[in-house]
């Protein structure tokens, strides 16, 4: 009772926030006959403000589905709320209100003459593509060139859009991507309007807004490389080309001190209805260990150190990924505030090794990840040793392979070394001993880079996979595409997509039975997006 309280009144909470910051944006939106410097870039700030991940989308897909689903993490207990139902119409209205604002801007940016507007242009094109690709791997066909328009009068008001085909909006958006990336001029003149810190992502850096773009159209090309090859090669190949992709150090994400707001939203989404029941499941642990030894004698993967810690009795214990009978009971509340000042009380009852509890409550240090350079370089790695938009080269493939896991554990040494709130930090971490701790780890045998070309494909995986610790959502598609991610049991298939809002039903009816037409006549979570089928 006191959880769905708890619920009921985020959810009231929520709708307001919602609600105010709508009005807000409808009188920013209101496009002026001659709009100021000024008013468009809080414009453009707005729209990349809606970046930050909804609470349903956090709480109940990322920890009760993904999580679980592609068997990064234990999970002992659920929640007891249907996960879809709690994050749909987040996940929606967010992306549809960012395309209201984002439409309102493109008209504001077409009415203004005193300065060439090409790389604010460029940069809101890609924003808008990412984000769209995001929302297609969630539902599938969605409204996107209709989209945004309900606020405008006379014969450009859409009130009603129509969605799209979900492959040919994966082209569309990936098209609109190299376009954005066409338009973005590096060193432009006293003519151009800059955007600077009007942009929390890279203060109006045109060449690191083509960095994003590029690594973004890989990860994409490399998603449906199964289901178009030539589409995913001719991308793979143009980006490669360019040689500007994300790297070291070049990490994109809701950084919160750039964006001026907070996470509270993660620590509501693993401290709500008596703590999430996520813990170090057995799955990681075989990936990230070489023993069961409860002082962590077996680690070896410096990682481990980062995304875990000890049980409140100081132990290392994974929960395992199939608990039967056996399995003690696991409790305490190893994710609460309280932490923050009384770090050693997990609680009595916490048996098993939580996520670090850092991870959880700094608000301000820690991203929200978009796209990382990591991802980045075990893409390519996939890339050079299957042959895909590049000419198979098992030296690169090898390069790319050891860059991904480097800049993986390089970036968490960080996050835990700049994170102020972050005691107890890993010995590797405040002696700077990175070249060490990678050696060795290049070195192990569950991570060198050898074996038969299929062996090596496997590894480039799992360690992909485990470098989206804080991306559920990349680790489940990754796990969904080639189903050859770490697993100790079978994958879950009760989860391809999600269903649409009730309201699309309601609002804009004919579209939406057109849509569930299309993807087979049922809108249902165990219908599978195109690249999966």
């Amino acid at each position: 009772m006191e959880m769905k309280k708890a619920l009921n009144i985020i959810l009231v909470m929520s709708m307001m926030f919602s609600l105010s910051c709508t009005d807000d944006f409808e009188d920013i939106n209101r496009p002026p006959k001659n709009p100021t410097l000024g008013h468009i870039k809080a414009q453009f700030n707005g729209v990349m403000s809606s970046m930050k991940m909804e609470w349903g989308e956090q709480a109940f897909l990322h920890n009760e589905e993904y999580y679980p689903a592609t068997q990064l993490a234990g999970k002992y207990k659920n929640v007891g709320v249907d996960a879809v139902v709690r994050s749909n119409s987040g996940i929606w209205n967010s992306f549809y209100d960012m395309m209201k604002n984002a439409r309102k801007l493109e008209s504001e940016l077409d009415a203004y003459t005193l300065y060439k507007v090409d790389n604010i242009r460029g940069m809101l094109k890609i924003f808008m593509a990412g984000r769209a690709l995001r929302v297609v791997d969630y539902f599938g066909d969605i409204p996107y060139s209709e989209a945004g328009y309900a606020f405008f009068s006379g014969s450009e008001q859409i009130l009603r859009p129509k969605f799209e085909d979900q492959k040919a909006l994966y082209a569309t958006l990936l098209k609109e991507l190299e376009d954005g990336v066409n338009m973005l001029v590096e060193n432009p003149g006293e003519d151009q309007l800059g955007i600077g810190n009007y942009d929390p992502f890279f203060a109006g850096n045109a060449q690191m807004w083509k960095r994003f773009a590029n690594s973004l159209r890989l990860r994409y090309a490399m998603r449906m490389a199964e289901k178009d090859p030539g589409a995913a090669s001719a991308i793979i190949q143009n980006v490669v080309q360019s040689g500007l992709i994300l790297e070291e150090g070049q990490d994109v994400g809701v950084w919160y001190q750039a964006f001026g707001f907070t996470d509270w939203v993660k620590r509501w989404a693993f401290s709500q209805g008596g703590g999430s029941g996520l813990r170090l499941g057995t799955n990681t642990w075989r990936l990230i260990s070489d023993s069961d030894e409860k002082d962590g004698s077996g680690i070896f993967d410096p990682r481990a150190y980062i995304f875990f810690e000890p049980n409140n009795a100081g132990e290392w214990r994974p929960y395992p990924q199939v608990p039967d009978a056996g399995t003690d009971a696991e409790g305490g509340r190893p994710y609460h505030n309280k932490r923050k000042n009384d770090y050693s009380n997990k609680g009595e009852e916490n048996l098993f090794s939580p996520f670090n509890v850092y991870l959880i409550l700094d608000e301000e240090y820690i991203p929200e990840l978009w796209v990382t350079s990591s991802e980045t370089k075990f893409v390519l790695a996939e890339a050079y040793l299957r042959g895909i938009g590049v000419s198979k080269d098992e030296a690169m493939a090898k390069q790319y392979y050891e860059a991904g896991i480097s800049e993986s554990v390089i970036f968490w040494d960080k996050i835990a070394e700049n994170t102020p709130m972050w005691q107890n930090k890993p010995e590797w971490v405040t002696a700077n001993k990175n070249d060490e701790v990678l050696a060795a780890l290049f070195d192990h045998p569950k991570v060198k880079y050898e074996g038969t070309e299929a062996e090596k494909l496997e590894k480039i995986y799992s360690q992909r996979w485990l470098s989206h610790f804080r991306q559920p959502d990349q680790a489940y598609f990754l796990t969904y595409r080639t189903r050859k991610t770490p697993k100790e049991t079978p994958f879950s298939e009760n989860l391809y997509r999600l269903r649409y809002p009730d309201g699309e039903n309601v609002n804009n009816n004919e579209n939406y039975k057109a849509a569930v037409a299309n993807i087979g006549g049922r809108d249902d979570i165990d219908v599978k997006i195109w690249w999966m089928q």
